[in-house]
């Protein structure tokens, strides 16, 4: 343990030298915005009452962002002062993307500043002009030129919906709307011509979705269509979950739109009560707003933008896609806002709202990227995207089932170029509803990544992870003090923190991968270099794991989190530490460990006995953890025998309180004293900003409101030796073998319970006592006195009945 804490010090150490080194950057210190409008540096004016013609000077400003950029760069040249850009409140519509280079660099005294001055939005859009008229019941339409380009109609700011079966439904898991019957011939036999629809549909097993592109019909009437590269481990799509959009017969519901770019009309079905004569019409067309384009040798340097929005870019779901390694992922390299080839660039307090793609995208070299204050919300795929180049990664390989059958040519260790990400920081942002298209995707996504801080962000509603790392290369990331909830919402088998570690090291072939590491212990430390640290956030995951370190995850310090819902999985890979952490209502999951893993887990507090499947050993150290229980040991006992771990560990009821301004507090602290675990520092968790706290709910609304003793979540219940809960969750579905969260779970029936001479057992779930639902306790009350009874139970996959008449 010594040596763990001598790690975690000396990162902590070089982060905190990191932090103090912004601070000490000019352009980035506290306070500093209000000096980028002082005597002694450029001020530039941009208006869009301006004029490009003029000097830029306050009573005459320019037009154009991109006349102020060539007025900054010659300031800089000229007199080496440093520039601040003022935009005036406004739209900014672009024809093209704005593109920075080496040229537009500012210096680390003097950065280059662009700030808005009020609600100053760069926009990918234009506005139209329409002249309306009704062509049939709520729809209308006006004429626009043939063969443009938009995916994305905005009516007075509020994103409208392309016209789609089945209609949009935001109470709807999936999609917002799905059918199975959206491709049959029944169903697009309809449309007069489906070229040019959209199909998106789910994974099979719900790993992510795919997405395609119609392109006409064949002779037998089913669509034709091109598409579905989206995911790294493809499948059939879903056979349910899928609709379809994009289509003309499908515009039937008010909000929805439809444009025909072969005969020049858009159509519009307006909501009840729209004015449609005042009304501001807007359509998203480029993809990029603001690119910043340097290279390794020559990067773009110290430039600031703050308090700017960025809006209107259009989706990517079909552009080309780039596989992930052997991830589950694959990605687009590009964004509303990319950086390539870059040093000390920052966003702070920018919007990027409702942009069709990623948010901020940070491309092969870059460093001291700091991303901070911001809200992104409502984006197609992810908030932040941090990618590495292949060419940076030592013998990469990609595809699930990819292997070095003679092992990897290059057996160095850490990176074989620069082209990556590192010593970047993303803090107090606001990542929200982000992957509304594109559902592989996260808040804070990482694929060959060096030492990246993820510090105080909200991160939540999301379709599948909140912060995702794709690979174990190079680590040294700190990851702290983040809220990440409502997670996982539209994929499963994921966490809120969801990592692989399918690196050199890695075979999809357990026999082989333990070959490996018998010759070489220390082969996942080639590229999982530097230690990731996982402390002090809050976790909570819908359809999985609050923390899941999966396939080959390796060197790890998961320290101090508390885990609201799904636990902590721990799947095959070595060197992870797991200490004292709190799993509410959860437990830990070790899953297929090697015999000699080395990994830790001390003094973490569970609600449940461990999950464990397929282990061959139990690690390095395995004590010291506090379960919930009745206080007799008999658990704790039952764990010792079993593995021989546990030896000082106890079961033991508590009383703990959970909730705003306190995040969690075991009341019992003399138990804690004799374990060695500490109180979590949790209660500061997520943005700090009040602008932006006042934004998202709170993580603690996960909890009962107020504060409360004892377990607060869906907890098992004692009926006459019978324990009883709600079926919650991913694992408990898949170990009985039901489809849908319904019903009561059996854990355990003592030998002399009247429910086990009625014929319950463990783990069947009681779906109706007498022909009326039973899933919670005060139903199960209600019901179970009935003499004589009856019960549906879900059994060995499929529907019982017991009756009794004692």
């Amino acid at each position: 343990m010594e040596e763990e804490h001598s790690m975690e010090e000396k990162q902590s150490k070089k982060t905190e030298d990191r932090r103090m080194a912004w601070k000490g950057y000019e352009g980035l210190a506290e306070g500093y915005q209000g000096r980028w409008q002082t005597e002694d540096r450029t001020q530039i004016y941009v208006s869009n009452h301006g004029d490009d013609g003029w000097d830029g000077s306050e009573g005459r400003p320019v037009r154009s962002i991109e006349k102020a950029a060539m007025l900054a760069r010659a300031a800089v040249r000229e007199d080496g002062r440093g520039v601040t850009v003022n935009l005036a409140e406004g739209i900014y519509y672009l024809e093209q993307p704005l593109v920075f280079t080496p040229e537009d660099s500012g210096t680390a005294r003097q950065p280059v500043v662009y700030r808005g001055c009020g609600n100053a939005v760069i926009s990918g859009g234009r506005r139209i002009y329409p002249r309306w008229e009704q062509v049939s019941g709520g729809i209308y339409r006006t004429a626009m030129e043939k063969g443009q380009s938009f995916d994305q109609f905005f009516v007075n700011g509020k994103k409208k919906i392309l016209a789609r079966y089945p209609n949009y439904d935001e109470s709807v898991r999936y999609f917002q709307g799905y059918s199975a019957d959206c491709l049959s011939r029944e169903r697009t036999g309809r449309y007069a011509d489906p070229r040019g629809g959209y199909i998106h549909a789910m994974h099979q097993a719900l790993w992510g979705d795919m997405h395609y592109r119609v392109t006409g019909r064949a002779e037998d009437g089913q669509l034709e269509y091109e598409g579905g590269w989206q995911n790294n481990r493809p499948s059939e799509m879903h056979r349910e979950i899928r609709f379809i959009e994009n289509i003309f017969e499908e515009l039937d519901s008010p909000e929805e739109w439809y444009y025909d770019d072969r005969e020049g009309y858009l159509y519009y079905y307006p909501p009840q009560g729209e004015d449609m004569a005042h009304s501001v019409y807007e359509v998203a067309g480029l993809k990029n707003l603001l690119t910043l384009q340097g290279t390794a040798g020559e990067p773009v340097r110290y430039l600031v933008f703050s308090g700017i929005g960025f809006r209107h870019a259009g989706r990517t779901f079909l552009e080309e896609m780039e596989p992930v390694f052997r991830s589950d992922w694959c990605i687009y390299r590009g964004g509303a806002v990319f950086l390539e080839g870059t040093e000390h660039i920052s966003f702070l307090d920018c919007e990027i709202l409702e942009v069709g793609g990623n948010g901020i995208t940070v491309s092969r070299y870059n460093r001291d990227v700091l991303i901070r204050g911001c809200e992104i919300a409502d984006a197609g795929a992810n908030a932040i995207l941090m990618a590495g180049d292949a060419g940076a990664v030592r013998s990469p390989l990609f595809g699930y089932e990819s292997v070095h059958e003679e092992g990897p040519r290059d057996t160095a260790p850490g990176p074989a170029a620069a082209d990556y990400p590192a010593d970047c920081r993303v803090e107090g942002n606001l990542l929200c509803r982000n992957g509304r298209v594109e559902k592989q995707s996260a808040g804070v996504s990482l694929t060959a990544c060096e030492e990246i801080e993820i510090v105080h962000n909200t991160i939540w509603d999301v379709p599948r992870a909140g912060i995702n790392l794709c690979d174990g290369t190079w680590g040294g990331h700190v990851i702290e003090k983040n809220a990440v909830f409502h997670t996982v919402r539209e994929t499963q088998d994921h966490g809120a923190f969801n990592s692989w570690g399918r690196d050199r090291y890695w075979d999809y072939r357990y026999d082989k991968m333990e070959e490996t590491l018998r010759r070489d212990p220390d082969m996942p430390l080639l590229d999982a270099v530097k230690t990731v640290i996982i402390r002090d956030n809050v976790f909570e995951c819908a359809n999985g794991w609050d923390i899941d370190l999966d396939d080959g995850s390796s060197n790890y310090l998961i320290r101090g989190n508390l885990c609201l819902r799904g636990g902590i999985k721990n799947r095959e890979g070595v060197y992870r530490s797991v200490v004292n952490n709190v799993m509410l209502h959860n437990t830990f999951h070790p899953h297929v460990w090697f015999e000699d893993s080395r990994d830790v887990f001390e003094r973490n507090i569970i609600f449940r006995p461990y999950a464990d499947i397929g282990l061959k050993g139990w690690g390095e150290s395995f004590d010291h953890n506090l379960l919930y229980g009745e206080g007799d040991g008999r658990t704790a006992g039952e764990l010792r025998e079993k593995s021989g771990m546990d030896s000082h560990s106890l079961c033991a009821g508590f009383r703990f309180r959970c909730g705003e301004g306190e995040g969690i507090r075991i009341l019992e602290e003399d138990i804690l004293d004799r374990l060695g675990i500490e109180q979590l520092k949790v209660q500061d968790c997520g943005v700090t900003d009040l602008r932006l706290k006042a934004k998202a709910p709170s993580v603690f609304d996960m909890l009962r409101e107020g504060g409360t003793e004892g377990p607060v979540a869906e907890t098992a219940w004692d009926d006459a030796g019978m324990l009883l809960k709600p079926l919650r969750g991913l694992e408990e579905m898949s170990a009985t073998g039901m489809y849908e969260e319904k019903g009561l779970l059996v854990i355990r029936i003592s030998g002399e319970s009247k429910w086990r001479r009625r014929g319950f057992r463990e783990r069947d779930v009681i779906l109706e006592v007498d022909g009326q639902e039973a899933g919670s306790p005060e139903r199960w009350a209600e019901l179970s006195c009935a003499e004589p009874g009856r019960a549906v139970v879900w059994r060995e996959q499929g529907p019982r009945i017991l009756s009794w008449s004692d």
